[in-house]
């Protein structure tokens, strides 16, 4: 695989004024960088689509991964974006990203608060709950209550879907590692079939 480097395989194009609706008011231009390099020196090719975004005077009003604003100037670039930080691997923490939002956090966990005689006494685990049960046997004011995870959060779809590029998936499919697994050398081939309709190489064209 060939790594391309800093100032290869990548294009920048001109300025283009974003409609009026994206920021009312305001004469405002965008431009795109693409590249799919080894500009992060990590011994990947990876696609990064920034932007540029300047008023009339050419001051600059933000820059960064402003998709928004380049899909609406440039909906050429729409398909593309699906793939920013894609790598020849796949996409970035391809697995652990998409089974972190597809499956959350549970609130749950194996932890309470033990009271007694009406006060909170201590937080207390498995094992210990199970040993102040047998010392409590029968006494009515032992009671455990659960203690939710703080760091719980719910499943978000939209988000495992984004980093798995696979708009129509359930939360079923995108929290099923094996499917994930199987479904990347179709995330790959998109990526290469995009990478060409702009000129840019995926690196290993020059092997076989």
């Amino acid at each position: 695989m060939r790594l391309f480097g800093k100032g290869e395989n990548r294009f920048k194009t001109a300025s283009r004024p974003l409609p009026a609706q994206v920021y009312p008011g305001e004469d405002l231009y965008v431009n795109a960088h693409v590249r799919f390099n080894d500009d992060c020196r990590n011994g990947h090719n990876s696609l990064g689509v920034t932007g540029t975004v300047v008023d009339e005077t050419g001051k600059w009003v933000s820059c960064g991964c402003c998709h928004s604003e380049i899909r609406a100037a440039f909906p050429e670039l729409s398909e593309l974006i699906k793939y920013h930080l894609c790598s020849t691997d796949g996409p970035m923490h391809y697995l652990a990203n998409t089974l972190y939002h597809a499956r959350g956090i549970s609130e749950k966990q194996d932890k309470w608060w033990f009271h007694l005689n009406g006060e909170r006494v201590k937080l207390v685990g498995v094992k210990e709950r199970n040993q102040l049960e047998r010392i409590h046997k029968g006494d009515s004011t032992a009671v455990f209550k659960d203690h939710p995870n703080p760091l719980a959060i719910k499943p978000n779809l939209g988000a495992a879907r984004r980093v798995a590029i696979w708009p129509d998936a359930t939360l079923e499919q995108l929290s099923d590692e094996e499917q994930l697994k199987a479904r990347l050398p179709e995330i790959l081939a998109g990526l290469r079939q995009e990478l060409q309709q702009f000129n840019l190489q995926f690196g290993d064209e020059d092997e076989g």
